[in-house]
Formats: C-alpha cells, structure tokens, sequence
C-alpha cells in the first residue's frame, strides 16, 4: 500500500505552509459595554472575523482552567498549538497574594481554609438610649374649652348648615380641649371635630379625639 503526500513538502512541518495574522476579538451589549475581549489571538490568515471569534469564545478559555498556565514547549507543533499546565507557583503567588489581602483588610489569617466568596454582606444590630420626649406646648391652666380665634359657615349632615368656630392650632396648649362642631388649623392640615366629639391637645401636641357617651 503506497500513500502519496498531497499538500505537504518533505522535512517542513504542515503548520509552517500556513499563513497565520494576529487579531482580535470581542462581544459587546447593545449598549456597547464590552461582555469578553481577547487581543492578540493567531489565526489563520484567510479566517473570517466569524471564524476568529468562534475560536477565541469557544475553545481559547474553558472554566475550570486554572487561573495560572505555563505553556509545554513541543517541537512538533507550532507554539500556539503548545498545551497548557498549571503554573503552580504563579498559582501559590496568587494565593498568597490573596491571604495578604484578605489579612490586611479582616485582620484574619486561615491559609487552610478553602474560601469562595460570591457575597459578603454584614450587619450590626445596636440599642441607643432612648432621649425623652421633651413638650412641645406648654401646659394649660385648665381643660377647658378654648377660644375661638374666628368663625365660619360649614355644613354637617345632622346640623345642616352651622356656624362653627375656627381654632389655630399654635395657641392651643396643652391640655385644652375644642368641642365640636369646629375646626382646628395647622400649618400642615385642617382637623374637623365633628358634633359629638372633642378634641383634646397632648403635651407633645397631638390631638386625641373623644367621642361623647362612647
């Protein structure tokens, strides 16, 4: 059986008839953000960009593939065919280099221990002491009802329409109390005391509302 060479030359390696060009490859988001990027990659020089970027995303790097490689020299083979083994000390330098780092920054040590970190997150959960409410109106001489800075017309469904007195919160002390029909006005809202209820101010200036007989 005789097999004749085709596309080959004596003593000159396949790969040396092979013109190779170096170029690079790259996938971006819509928004131009850059998802992998490999420079300096040897192809063929008749590849198509196509070509190239199937060759660098899909076979140039797979996970699991330690992150330090030293390349296995083969004459056989041109070098960018050479395998790849782990470097192990670029390996030990890139650990060590971690558990400096992690020292420096907890204050902890445990070059033991086998660590991944996807998240790190803390908390610290603390009781303060408490200030004490302090009054924000001073106390009334009595808890009577107060005097009505003015007067207007409003309109209740068991009334019909009444003329009501209108209070301004600010001179409401503490302790006093507006009967209602009537209304009480604060710089952010307008209260209604209703027929039946009363309004008594807190010290710290809050309003309660009491319904009568309930």
């Amino acid at each position: 059986m005789r097999i004749e060479r085709r596309y080959t030359k004596p003593d000159v390696s396949p790969y040396a008839l092979i013109e190779f060009q170096r170029t690079k490859s790259e996938i971006r988001n819509p928004d131009g953000s850059v998802v992998f990027s490999l420079d300096n990659i040897e192809v063929p020089a008749d590849w198509s960009q196509v070509a190239a970027d199937v060759l660098a995303q899909k076979y140039f790097r797979k996970a699991g593939i330690p992150a330090r490689l030293k390349r296995v020299e083969e004459n056989s083979v041109p070098s960018f065919l050479w395998r790849s083994v782990a470097d192990e000390a670029a390996l030990a330098r890139l650990i060590g280099s971690f558990h400096d780092a992690h020292e420096r920054i907890f204050a902890v040590r445990e070059p033991g221990q086998r660590i991944e970190l996807s998240q790190w997150k803390g908390r610290v959960v603390i009781e303060t002491d408490k200030p004490p409410l302090r009054s924000e109106r001073e106390p009334s001489p009595k808890r009577a009802n107060a005097d009505a800075e003015s007067r207007r017309v409003a309109y209740f469904p068991e009334l019909g329409e009444v003329e009501i007195p209108v209070h301004l919160g600010a001179t409401l002390a503490a302790g006093a109390s507006v009967a209602g029909p009537a209304l009480v006005i604060e710089p952010e809202t307008t209260i209604v005391v209703y027929p039946g209820w009363t309004a008594h101010v807190s010290e710290l200036g809050n309003y309660r509302m009491e319904l009568a007989d309930a």
